[in-house]
């Protein structure tokens, strides 16, 4: 072969590839989110990693970042694509089968999604996402967006990620807050505000009176609700303090208050502790009608968002059929470990991709029954077993080590040893149960 058609041992810049230490704790997360989500009710769903162009295409927001496929060598197109996220599969899959779906319809879903965007840390074009949604047809009462919260604030909990807050509001808040303040377009203002977290207040006012044509004075009063502490306030006083009275402002102000009082009666304190009203972020431009969740380290707040979510009115608007909203609630799994791994000692307390035994055939490969046994023993009882043939005894201990196996089995003087690798501790393994016995009790001391 000639070195001009040797393949590239390089992998795609935003295609994460986890050493086996961290993709142990990736397959820990996503075991926990799913017994987490069962025990509350939720069913898991798989859909597919390729939708019709135009399915992905719905909501129209991210059109630019969609990965599209074609067969090599082909001249035609069939108008397919990744997945960029697991919402609109959900709506497409929910609208498909909803003969044979049981509703209020809950379900969780962990799933890689491709997005074709600019690869930076914490940010990839390959990433698993966790969801849970609680979809129903015609009206979903608006309990469940207390209850999708506290599960998602739950399942990240059974993480073991450190700190991080949620914060809450509804998006008919900042819009109805506009809109009494006489602009009716308020879209575009909301996308600049949502900067806010990248570019400061100052950047944001800079950015409307540019971009918008306000005065500094708008500009600074589209502003004021950002920095308005929610806690503890009726809408009627916060309406009166703000000099703003619309409808549609009060309606969320009254959405988020009855959210968090819903929250306190079904939440546990851990999970209570985690959220906090915040009316300075807006999101889901072309999703969201009601309530909004969006998570940060509380380390790292400028590493953003890593976990989110909200209420739609209507998810399957644009497939044709009946009206179903929903509320959902999704973590970035990908963006938090990257996050972690950074840290390597946010790790330590996860389980290891080492074996808790190892079990080391030396020279020509003849086997002691004893060792033989136990090791079938061990796998019998739940415990994770490996097993190596080297030349030499020092080499096999080295080998165990590097695969972080806990505690190495071997044959020496014809008897059946066993090394704790952290310590150097040994034992010999008595036969039969006995030996088992040992070795269960050895490891766990």
């Amino acid at each position: 072969m000639c070195v001009e058609e040797l393949a590239i041992s390089k992998s795609v810049s935003g295609f994460v590839e986890w050493q086996p230490k961290v993709k142990v704790v990736e397959e820990t997360w996503i075991r926990r989110i799913a017994d987490n989500s069962r025990r509350h009710g939720f069913v898991p769903v798989e859909t597919a990693a390729v939708e019709y162009l135009s399915t992905l295409q719905i909501k129209g927001e991210i059109d630019k970042e969609i990965y599209c496929l074609s067969k090599l060598g082909s001249t035609t197109t069939r108008d397919l694509a990744l997945h960029y996220d697991l919402t609109i599969p959900t709506a497409r899959y929910v609208a498909e089968h909803q003969g044979k779906l049981a509703f209020p319809f809950k379900r969780y879903q962990t799933q890689k999604v491709w997005r074709g965007e600019r690869p930076q840390f914490g940010r990839y074009r390959e990433f698993y996402q966790a969801d849970i949604d609680i979809i129903d047809v015609e009206n979903l009462p608006d309990f469940y967006d207390a209850e999708v919260l506290c599960v998602g604030i739950k399942s990240m909990l059974a993480l073991g990620i450190g700190a991080f807050k949620v914060g809450v509001s509804n998006r008919k808040i900042y819009e109805g807050y506009l809109k009494g303040l006489g602009i009716e377009d308020a879209v575009p203002v909301l996308r600049l505000i949502d900067k806010i977290d990248k570019v400061g207040s100052d950047g944001v006012q800079k950015l409307l009176v540019e971009h918008c044509g306000m005065t500094a004075q708008l500009a600074e009063r589209c502003l004021a609700l950002a920095h308005v502490d929610f806690n503890g306030r009726t809408p009627d006083a916060l309406m009166a303090e703000l000099g703003v009275n619309h409808e549609l402002f009060s309606q969320g102000l009254t959405e988020l208050t009855r959210l968090i009082a819903n929250v306190e009666l079904i939440a546990d304190a851990e999970v209570r502790a985690a959220i906090v009203a915040d009316l300075s972020f807006v999101r889901g431009f072309d999703y969201y009608s009601g309530s909004i969740f969006e998570g940060k380290f509380v380390d790292s707040p400028t590493y953003g968002s890593i976990c989110a979510g909200g209420r739609y009115d209507n998810l399957a608007e644009g497939f044709g059929t009946r009206k179903l909203p929903g509320v959902g609630f999704s973590i970035g799994l990908t963006r938090i470990l990257a996050k972690l791994e950074e840290k390597a000692a946010e790790l330590a307390d996860y389980p290891k991709a080492g074996c808790d035994f190892c079990l080391i055939l030396e020279g020509d490969g003849a086997l002691n029954p004893t060792l033989v046994a136990t090791g079938k023993q061990l796998r019998d009882q739940g415990f994770t077993v490996n097993t190596i043939s080297v030349a030499k005894l020092k080499k096999g201990l080295q080998i165990a080590a590097r695969l972080e196996s806990a505690v190495a089995i071997f044959e020496f003087d014809q008897k059946c040893v066993m090394k704790k690798l952290s310590t150097g501790e040994q034992k010999e393994v008595s036969p039969g149960h006995a030996g088992l016995l040992d070795a269960k009790a050895f490891r766990e001391s």
